[in-house]
């Protein structure tokens, strides 16, 4: 999958802790990973991260719902509403990366 406009696409990497919360959303939703709301946060970490760029940054944090977990998991509260962070980044190669997670995943430099 792509993130960006049509003619610019880049890779999109997602934080294993962050792909568990979307699949257990998938199994309780008992849907594939294309729909359960994965395109959801991609939507909004593609604006944050849009919004980041504007002011010449290459990171933002972001607010995501997972609806799998309102109301039925006390235990689960703080997945339904979790703050993600998407980095904007240039591989070794040369190509540009996209990861998106929690932001304690992410090395503070």
């Amino acid at each position: 999958m792509g993130f960006g406009k049509e003619d610019f696409r880049v890779a999109v990497a997602v934080t294993s802790r962050l792909w568990n919360v979307i699949i257990q959303g998938c199994l309780r939703l008992q849907e594939g990973s294309r729909g359960c709301g994965s395109r959801d946060f991609l939507w909004l970490a593609a604006a944050a991260l849009e919004r980041a760029r504007r002011e010449e940054k290459d990171a933002a944090n972001f607010v995501a719902v997972f609806p799998w977990y309102e109301e039925e998991d006390e235990d689960q509260d703080e997945l339904a509403r979790s703050q993600l962070r998407v980095e904007y980044s240039v591989s070794a190669e040369g190509k540009s990366v996209v990861t998106i997670g929690f932001p304690d995943e992410f090395a503070v430099l």
